[in-house]
């Protein structure tokens, strides 16, 4: 139990931690993206103005500080929140190839100019317009490179295109470095701090262990002092029956001191087992086992004019503990049969299903709808209110869930149509 507490302790802080550590890295990646993606849109923009003297006034950007100065000289230049990069501006500068190419209407070549000599190939140049002509688009990407087209008129007043492109090739490169970075720099500190996480785990669940620690030894103790009592009020009963006769109320005193014996073993049962001591797993037949503990709730069934059936496929061999499935498969089959309705029918199904044992235990059940599923493997739950005086706590079906899971295995219970309820245990093969 202890361990499991510190499982879920360090797998909840884990998620945390790198729920945290993704956020941080998605944000800086986000916003370097944005801003470079940013500087090249200012670039080509800056290239076009500087090329053609026309300003695309599409889109209010920022301008990049070697543009052409604004009409009024003496207003003060906004900040731009690209400059926080300013190495990565100025390596785009250098090392970015440019061009800028001058078209007709008709999407002839007329001028070509390049920062860098021969970095665009005419093939290439035709390549891209080819491509730019298909999209349709007055911006966007064609590989590595990214490009702006605008439309203006020459001195003669004929309609001609320029595009701008850009070799986005050391922007991409950068984004490229950062993202490795920050995922390395991610993954080290998650090591790191998930390594102080599972160092300090014990510690920081310490209150918690001395509660359940007090807990389970209080439990312990009050069942092995309850003992007492309950056999000497047993054995006064007794010899009072002998003296006085039979009466209803010894008979009610048998019954209260039978609930009170079984209660006290049952929270005996579920205190050793969250102790997870080691239990000794040998194959059995899971078959066999099922039938021997299935048929003497046939006659039960069959006085309180209930029906049981079944469908058990023979040789199911199961490694564990015999006798914790035993009690497992008791205590499933009499939890269907006292929550059967009247005239209502247990059916027992074994079955190998995918490499996997499928035991399902289904009973009719009036009142499904009114059945907490998500709580009905926790002690001292009831599926039925109105049941006082049955002989039961509600702790069999928490002791079935910590046998299956000591198994390895899952136990599930759901609806099975209106009036049905199923009880699903599967095992690995």
């Amino acid at each position: 139990m202890i361990k499991k507490l510190q499982r879920n302790f360090i797998r909840i802080a884990a998620l945390a931690l790198l729920s945290v550590i993704l956020i941080v890295a998605a944000s800086i990646n986000g916003v370097f993206l944005y801003q470079c993606n940013q500087l090249l849109d200012s670039k080509l923009e800056d290239m076009l103005i500087r090329h053609t003297g026309k300003q695309d006034d599409t889109k209010n950007k920022p301008k990049h500080e070697n543009a052409p100065a604004a009409k009024n000289p003496g207003k003060k230049r906004t900040t731009s929140p690209f400059d926080i990069f300013p190495l990565l501006h100025q390596n785009m500068q250098s090392s970015s190839a440019c061009c800028v190419v001058i078209l007709d209407s008709d999407y002839t070549i007329q001028t070509v100019r390049q920062n860098i000599e021969d970095s665009f190939s005419d093939e290439d140049l035709e390549n891209y317009i080819s491509v730019i002509r298909q999209r349709g688009k007055d911006h966007g990407w064609n590989q590595f490179i990214k490009y702006r087209v605008i439309t203006n008129k020459d001195t003669d007043g004929n309609e001609q295109i320029c595009i701008a492109f850009i070799n986005a090739s050391p922007t991409l490169y950068s984004i490229m470095s950062l993202l490795v970075i920050s995922m390395i720099i991610g993954l080290a500190t998650f090591l790191i701090i998930l390594l102080l996480i599972i160092m300090a785990s014990r510690r920081a669940i310490q209150p918690l262990i001395e509660s359940y620690q007090k807990q389970h030894q209080f439990i312990t103790d009050a069942g092995h002092e309850l003992k007492t009592p309950l056999t000497v009020i047993s054995a006064n009963s007794e010899l009072a029956r002998m003296t006085y006769g039979d009466s209803e109320w010894f008979d009610g005193i048998d019954r209260q001191v039978q609930r009170m014996n079984k209660l006290v073993r049952e929270l005996i049962t579920l205190a050793k087992m969250d102790e997870q001591q080691k239990i000794d797993f040998e194959p059995f037949s899971l078959s066999d086992a099922l039938y021997d503990v299935m048929l003497p709730f046939d006659q039960v069934l069959t006085r309180q004019k209930k029906q049981l059936t079944y469908d058990i496929t023979d040789d199911i061999t199961l490694k564990g503990n015999e006798s914790s499935i035993r009690e497992l498969i008791s205590i499933l089959i009499d939890n269907a049969a006292k929550y059967c309705e009247e005239s209502g029918t247990v059916h027992v199904e074994l079955h190998t299903v995918n490499s996997k044992i499928r035991l399902a235990i289904t009973n009719d059940f009036p009142d499904v709808e009114n059945c907490d599923f998500s709580a009905i493997f926790d002690r001292f739950y009831r599926a039925d209110k109105s049941r006082k005086s049955d002989g039961s706590y509600g702790l069999g079906l928490s002791i079935a869930k910590n046998i299956v899971e000591i198994h390895h295995g899952t136990i599930a219970a759901r609806a099975a149509g209106a009036t049905k309820v199923i009880f699903e245990v599967v095992f690995k093969n």
